[in-house]
């Protein structure tokens, strides 16, 4: 059975569990695609599914996987939140880090 991306969704929720405040535990801080950036709340994490990979046998698609461009946005320079997504079994590793109005962005790919 192939997986949703509200599977996946769950999945960074609850990589997100420990960094959130006590008192807006219902704020997961987890965005699928990019809301205003008024709307977030940091750290976060923000992704979206650009694409998808297929691998083909006999002409046919045989596996399908989407692929989803993670985004970890925290003010901390040295925030764990990336490592704990290298962790996951399906996850590609970092593709660039930047800096942008004061807010560090790791960026990496997860095929799901």
């Amino acid at each position: 059975m192939a997986r949703s991306r509200l599977d996946l969704h769950e999945i960074l929720c609850e990589i997100m569990q420990p960094y959130l405040d006590d008192e807006n535990r219902e704020d997961r801080r987890v965005y699928f695609r990019s809301p205003s950036n008024s709307a977030m709340r940091y750290p976060c994490i923000r992704y979206d599914c650009p694409d998808m990979d297929i691998k083909y046998a006999d002409n046919r698609p045989y596996i399908v996987k989407r692929r989803y461009d993670v985004t970890v946005i925290d003010p901390n320079p040295d925030s764990l939140i990336p490592d704990k997504l290298l962790e996951l079994p399906f996850s590609v590793g970092s593709s660039r880090n930047y800096v942008a109005e004061g807010l560090n962005h790791f960026v990496m790919t997860i095929f799901f």
